[in-house]
């Protein structure tokens, strides 16, 4: 019975799109917040562990088939078709701070700008007060 119910009561949680070939390998950074992909279309794409996509990095020429963390989770190292293995940092940031920012930088234009309507400067003000 433990066995059917783990074999048939697995659900998919999340499905994530962005590869447009085949995907070769997936790994979860250490502390399980990131995930990263390789694939065919010479690729490597970090998911958060909602899946939405985080960043792409396009370094190698040919397919990427390996892809690991380090320890801690700060380097990424990957394997491809054109013979290296490259290391990539993975300093990301959440995505609230990424709208904060782009709406700290985005704010002087919206006060100033004469082309924008009263709600379009309204924008960033939740995040911004």
């Amino acid at each position: 019975m433990a066995l059917q119910q783990v074999v048939y009561g697995t659900r998919e949680r999340n499905h994530l799109e962005g590869h447009t070939q085949a995907v070769y390998s997936v790994v979860f950074s250490p502390d399980g917040q990131m995930l990263a992909s390789t694939s065919e279309d010479s690729t490597i794409r970090l998911w958060d562990k909602d899946g939405r996509s985080l960043h792409v990095l396009k370094g190698n020429g040919e397919p990427v088939y390996a892809v690991a963390f380090s320890l801690d989770g700060k380097t990424l190292a990957s394997g491809s078709e054109d013979k290296t293995i490259k290391l990539w940092k993975t300093k990301t940031f959440p995505f609230h701070t990424l709208v904060e920012r782009g709406c700290h930088w985005l704010q002087p234009y919206l006060n100033t700008s004469p082309k924008l309507r009263d709600s379009d400067r309204q924008l960033c003000r939740a995040i911004n007060p």
